[in-house]
C-alpha cells in the first residue's frame, strides 16, 4: 500500500470511528434547538391555556395580540434605540390594556352566548387587529438589526444562540411566576375556582367578572410578550400572527385543555418535534409532522397529556 492509500484508510478509520459521536452531537444540539424556541411556543400557549381554563373561550385573536407586543417592541426599539428585552413591561402594559377593553367592551358581552358567537366574536378581533396593523406598518415584514442575532455561546459542545437563550431564560421566569401566582395567591385560588365551576364561584362570593377581566387581559399580556421575546429571531408583519394562534391551539390541546403546565409542556413537545422534523426529514416537514401529533393527541388522547376529562 502506498503512503497516500493508507493516510485515506486512516481518515476513513477515523470517520467511521467518530461519526456515531457526531451523530449524537447533532442530536443534542436538535433537542437544544427545539427546547428554546418551545419555550416561546409553551408561552404562547400558556396564554391561551389561562383564557380558556377560567373562561371557556378559545381567543382566536390570540396570535394577533403577539403581532402587537412585537410591534410594540419594534417601535420602541426603533425610536429610542434601546435593546428589544427592555420593552417587555412596556409590551406587557400595553398588551394588558388592550386585554383588558376587549374584553370589558366585547368578550364580556358574549360571555353567556354560544360557543359559535364566542369564535365569531374573537376571529372578529383578529381581522381587526390585523387590518390595524397594516395601516399603521403596511405589510411589509420587519427586523431588528441586533448586533447579537448570529452569535452564539458553546455549552457541553452544544452552540446556543444568544437571542434564543436570552429569550428561553425569560420565558421560564415568567412561567415560573404565573404558575406561583396562580397556585398561591388569592387572585390565583379565585380562578381556579372560576375554572372548576363558575356558578358555585359566585355564590362562594368572588367577583366572578372582575376576575374574568383580569385573566382575559393577563393571558393577552402573556401572548404580547411572547412576541417581544420572538422578534428578535422573527420578522413581524400584520399577518404573523394567524399561524401563533393555530401553534397556540395545537399546544393547548395537546398539553390539556385548559392546564397551563399541560400548555408548558405541549410547547417544549412542539418545539422538539418541529426541530427533529425538521432536521431529519427537511424544513417543510416541520409544521406537517406538528398537526399529525396534534391529530394522533385529538385521536388518542382529547383531554391531552395532562388535561381532565369534562363531562
Amino acid at each position: 500500500m502506498t503512503k497516500a492509500g493508507a493516510v485515506k484508510c486512516a481518515r476513513s478509520f477515523f470517520a467511521n470511528q467518530y461519526q456515531p459521536l457526531r451523530r449524537s452531537a447533532m442530536f443534542l444540539q436538535t433537542i437544544s434547538n427545539g427546547l428554546l424556541i418551545g419555550s416561546l411556543y409553551a408561552l404562547v400557549g400558556m396564554g391561551m391555556a389561562i383564557i380558556f381554563g377560567t373562561m371557556r373561550i378559545i381567543n382566536f385573536a390570540h396570535g394577533e395580540f403577539m403581532m402587537i407586543g412585537m410591534y410594540v417592541t419594534y417601535s420602541i426599539c426603533s425610536a429610542f434605540h434601546v435593546d428589544p428585552y427592555v420593552t417587555i413591561p412596556a409590551s406587557f402594559l400595553v398588551t394588558f390594556a388592550l386585554g383588558y377593553a376587549a374584553f370589558k367592551g366585547l368578550i364580556a358581552k358574549i360571555m353567556l352566548s354560544s360557543d359559535m358567537n364566542q369564535i365569531l366574536m374573537t376571529a372578529g378581533i383578529s381581522m381587526v387587529l390585523t387590518n390595524l396593523a397594516q395601516m399603521k406598518y403596511t405589510s411589509d415584514q420587519l427586523t431588528l438589526n441586533l448586533d447579537y442575532a448570529n452569535k452564539s455561546v458553546k455549552f457541553a459542545n452544544i452552540q446556543l444562540n444568544i437571542p434564543y437563550l436570552i429569550s428561553f431564560i425569560i420565558a421560564i421566569v415568567i412561567t415560573i411566576l404565573i404558575f406561583y401566582f396562580i397556585m398561591r395567591t388569592e387572585t390565583g385560588r379565585a380562578m381556579r375556582a372560576i375554572s372548576q365551576n363558575r356558578t358555585s364561584s359566585f355564590l362562594m362570593g368572588i367577583h366572578v367578572e372582575k376576575v374574568s377581566s383580569f385573566v382575559f387581559a393577563i393571558g393577552i399580556a402573556l401572548a404580547g410578550v411572547a412576541g417581544t421575546l420572538l422578534l428578535p429571531v422573527y420578522r413581524v408583519s400584520p399577518t404573523v400572527g394567524g399561524g401563533f394562534t393555530l401553534l397556540a391551539f395545537v399546544v393547548v390541546v395537546l398539553g390539556g385543555m385548559g392546564s397551563i403546565e399541560g400548555a408548558a409542556l405541549g410547547g417544549f413537545i412542539i418545539g422538539v418535534v418541529q426541530a427533529l422534523s425538521a432536521y431529519y426529514l427537511g424544513g417543510s416537514y416541520g409544521d406537517l409532522i406538528t398537526y399529525v401529533v396534534f391529530l394522533l393527541i385529538l385521536l388518542l388522547k382529547p383531554s391531552g397529556l395532562l388535561g381532565r376529562s369534562r363531562s
